[in-house]
């Protein structure tokens, strides 16, 4: 698995001995699904694994990657008990520039090439010096099968 996806996996599923019996939730374009959404729960302690599955994907259609690890494998608000992490989606065209603006920038920015709009998480406690920003072709206006690579500013 490539770098920077290994550490983006390990900064969503947080320290090794919370992860045990807790899922990742990872989600695709599938248009022969009722929901045209093909997704996997793949185990918070066994983040290889999940790197071999994004990746093959990525190589061919985009994937999303949840956020909050979920306590089982289902896709609604009550699998998720808890999150070391908090972030916002910001759906608009000059969402980086309003990140810029912000005078407590966020430890990460994730550019999901939906009207390139960035996802900002913060780990609570989190120093400014350790932000990261995401940056690759999923960045530029939505570029298929990417998953990403770290830029250090």
């Amino acid at each position: 698995m490539n770098r920077a996806l290994d550490s983006y996996l390990r900064m969503l599923a947080g320290p090794a001995h919370g992860r045990a019996g807790r899922w990742l939730d990872v989600r695709w374009p599938e248009p022969s699904s009722p929901s045209e959404m093909g997704r996997e729960f793949l185990s918070a302690d066994r983040l290889a694994n999940a790197g071999v599955l994004i990746e093959a994907l990525a190589r061919h259609i985009d994937v999303y990657i949840g956020i909050a690890l979920h306590d089982r494998k289902a896709g609604d608000r009550t699998s998720v008990s808890r999150s070391h992490l908090a972030w916002t989606d910001i759906d608009r065209d000059d969402a980086q520039s309003l990140l810029d603006g912000f005078p407590h920038p966020p430890t990460m920015t994730v550019a999901t090439g939906v009207i390139r709009s960035p996802r900002c998480d913060r780990p609570p406690g989190s120093e400014d010096a350790c932000r990261r920003h995401v940056a690759d072709g999923a960045s530029r206006s939505g570029s298929r099968g990417s998953i990403g690579s770290w830029a250090c500013p």
